[in-house]
């Protein structure tokens, strides 16, 4: 997600490049240049992650409800 609220997905992998592209499959596009945009520029668009670390108090530790490194959430503006 980048600060102004869009949705991408970010595809990496083996020696390729990253692809990123909208919810429809469209690259993303530097609007300058028309060319697609690298996963740099991207990072200094995309909202920053935080991470959660639930307090179940008196309940049991169920990792199913929460990926490994307990990301769920990023923040929008």
């Amino acid at each position: 997600m980048t600060k102004r609220g869009s949705m991408y997905r970010v595809t990496q992998g083996g020696d390729k490049p990253a692809e990123i592209v909208d919810l429809d499959g469209k690259p993303l596009t530097d609007p300058k240049t028309g060319r697609p945009i690298g996963l740099a520029d991207f990072n200094r668009q995309k909202c920053n992650e935080i991470q959660v670390y639930p307090d179940f108090r008196n309940r049991a530790y169920r990792p199913r409800w929460y990926d490994q490194s307990f990301n769920r959430f990023t923040l929008c503006g």
